[in-house]
This record gives structure tokens, C-alpha cells and sequence, in this order.
């Protein structure tokens, strides 16, 4: 997870690219829900360029998630004992906590904000309602995925220390070829196929990758990960000039670009790998760390406030500043957020 506590590590200074990793997907989260709104807010005032940049910005970070869930099944399967009973109690539970603390407010302001600013003690059990059944803001649905793998945790701890290499190297082309191929093949020619895999998800599939590339010194050519990297951000610029052919009416999201996607998991590898071969520890960067879970939970107030209360900032100001604007605004201010509520005991120790 983003830098919820982790399991330690034996040898520490292996994993030191993983807060390299951790602090490069949490701006990406920002990056994303900063561009995403105005998708939704303003696209009929944009201009086509405008219009085009905020899809291409839009999708370029997509990668994010599967980088959490890659680092996360590093450091969880990696580790020589996580038991069923500390997985549940300290880690399952640390996330459902920041899931009701922050869902519950964040989907209350939405009744708040629908009902014209009129308090009712009954929506506050509404919220907590809404958060049980998925309906708080929208960026809380990672917190639902990363339960669900922190509950099966154990049970693939197990699989992983008693498989081999080419056993767990099977499961990856199992659940890459139902998860992430197949789905595409299906979106381009309109076919789908009967063949499924019972426990496939995406989700799962970075998981165990991330452990796969750390665990067997996975190890690619430099030219190789940066032609990748070229190739996403090229296919990325390109594809968003095809708005009839990529782009779904879901705040410019790209069909092709959807996290089970093979695009953009071959960007997750190449950048885990690069990180992984290259990223040195940083005195900086290991502070930012701890910051990057409250970052993540807290930003979409922000850019949620400017855009519902500001609705004439394309008007005042060009679009690179108003992305600019908000993306530094919404960082540093849920880091100072998350830097207050960790001087909280309960929560700096149960919570961020």
C-alpha cells in the first residue's frame, strides 16, 4: 500500500527504491485527480487542444496503481513469516480504520452539498452506509482492492515460499494472459472467450509480480526500459488523438489504459525495474514516505473544494497553470494535513 506500515525487511537498504516508487506513484494519484475533474467540470469550455492535453495528462500516470500494489506485494511476500493473525489485526485493520475515518466525512459532504447545506443527524448513518457499500468518493476504491489482497496475503506467503521459480513464474503468464490480454483482445475485435481463470484479478497479478521481479533478481537491459517507457508515453500522445477509437466518456480514460491494461502493466514493470536497478536511497525521500498514505486519502478534498466552489477558474486563468496550480496546492496542503493528524498517537501508530 501507498506507506501504510509494511512488514520490515531483512536487508533494508535492498528496498530502498521501493520509497523512490512509493513517492513517484503518490504525485501520480495527485496528478490524476487533478486532471480528471476537469474532464467533468469544464470540457465544453475547452478548446480541442485543451481538451486533448487533459486526456493525454489524464492517462499518462496509470501506472500508479499498479506500482502500489507491485511494492506492496514486495515487501509482504518477501518478509519470512506474516501470520493470518497479525495480517488481520494490524494491517486489514489499519486500512478499513482510514477507510470509515476519512469515507465517512468525505461522503457526508456529498449529502451535505445535495441537500443544500442542510445539517440531518440521519446522514451521517447514510454515510457510513455509503462507505460499506462503495459509494463514498470515488479514489477510496483502492482501500476496498487492497483488503481484499491483505486478506488472501497469507495464503499466497505460503504459495510463493514453496513454489519455485518457474511455478510462480506460471501463475504471472496465467493471470497476465486472462487479466490483462485476453480483455484487451476482447475490447479491439469484439470477441470474448468462454475460458476463464477462477481467481484471476489484475490486482493480484501485480501484487506477485512486484515480489517476482525482487525476489529473482529480474534484471532488463537499460535501453529496454527506457524503449518502453518511450513506447507508453508515444502510444499515450497518440491514442488521444483518436478520441472515436480509445476514449470512453469516463473523464477521458482511455480504453486501452484501464490498470488491467498490457500497456500500461509493461510501464509498471519497466518502471519498478528501473527504480529497482538504478534509484539510489535519498535522505528526502525516505522522509516523504510516511506522508504518502495521508496524501493520498486527503488531496481529493482539495481538489475537490476548488473545482465545486471555483467554477470560473478556466476563465481566469490558461489550463498548464490551472493543473500547475491545483496539483501544488493539493499536495502540499494534504501533507501538511497528514503532518498534523500524525502528531494524534491513535492515529499516527492505528491509522497514517
Amino acid at each position: 500500500m501507498i506507506s501504510v506500515i509494511h512488514p520490515q525487511m531483512t536487508n533494508q537498504s535492498n528496498t530502498d527504491f521501493l520509497n523512490w516508487l512509493k513517492v513517484l506513484a503518490c504525485f501520480a494519484v495527485v496528478m490524476i485527480h487533478t486532471v480528471s475533474p476537469l474532464n467533468v467540470y469544464y470540457k465544453d469550455t475547452f478548446s480541442d487542444t485543451e481538451a486533448y492535453i487533459c486526456v493525454v495528462l489524464r492517462n499518462l500516470w496509470q501506472w500508479c496503481i499498479p506500482l502500489f500494489l507491485m511494492i506492496s506485494g514486495t515487501l509482504f511476500l518477501s518478509v519470512k513469516n506474516i501470520s493470518l493473525d497479525r495480517m488481520l489485526k494490524k494491517y486489514v485493520l489499519r486500512i478499513v480504520l482510514a477507510l470509515f475515518l476519512f469515507g465517512i466525512p468525505f461522503a457526508y459532504m456529498e449529502h451535505l452539498f445535495s441537500s443544500g447545506y442542510v445539517f440531518s443527524p440521519n446522514d451521517i448513518l447514510l454515510s457510513a452506509q455509503d462507505v460499506f457499500t462503495g459509494n463514498s468518493w470515488v479514489h477510496l476504491w483502492y482501500l476496498y482492492v487492497i483488503i481484499g489482497i491483505y486478506l488472501i496475503t497469507p495464503m499466497l506467503k505460503t504459495y510463493v515460499t514453496n513454489a519455485d521459480r518457474k511455478q510462480v513464474k506460471y501463475l504471472l503468464i496465467l493471470l497476465f494472459a486472462f487479466t490483462s490480454a485476453l480483455p484487451l483482445c476482447s475490447l479491439f475485435f469484439g470477441f470474448t472467450t468462454a475460458f476463464h481463470l477462477p481467481i484471476s484479478s489484475v490486482y493480484l497479478f501485480y501484487f506477485i509480480l512486484g515480489y517476482y521481479i525482487f525476489q529473482y533478481d529480474v534484471t532488463i537491459p537499460l535501453p529496454v526500459l527506457l524503449g518502453m517507457l518511450f513506447l507508453y508515453f508515444a502510444l499515450t500522445f497518440a491514442a488521444a488523438a483518436l478520441p472515436g477509437v480509445f476514449i470512453s466518456g469516463n473523464n477521458g480514460m482511455m480504453l486501452a489504459w484501464e490498470y488491467n491494461s498490457p500497456i500500461v502493466a509493461m510501464c509498471a514493470f519497466s518502471l519498478f525495474c528501473l527504480f529497482r536497478q538504478y534509484a539510489k536511497s535519498n535522505q528526502w525521500i525516505n522522509r516523504f514516505v510516511p506522508l504518502t498514505f495521508g496524501i493520498y486519502l486527503i488531496h481529493k478534498l482539495f481538489t475537490n473544494v476548488i473545482y465545486r466552489f471555483f467554477d470560473s477558474v478556466p476563465d481566469k486563468f490558461p489550463l498548464p497553470v490551472i493543473i500547475a496550480g491545483v496539483f501544488v496546492f493539493s499536495l502540499v496542503a494534504a501533507a501538511l494535513c497528514t503532518i498534523l493528524l500524525r502528531k494524534l498517537a491513535f492515529v499516527k501508530k492505528h491509522i497514517l
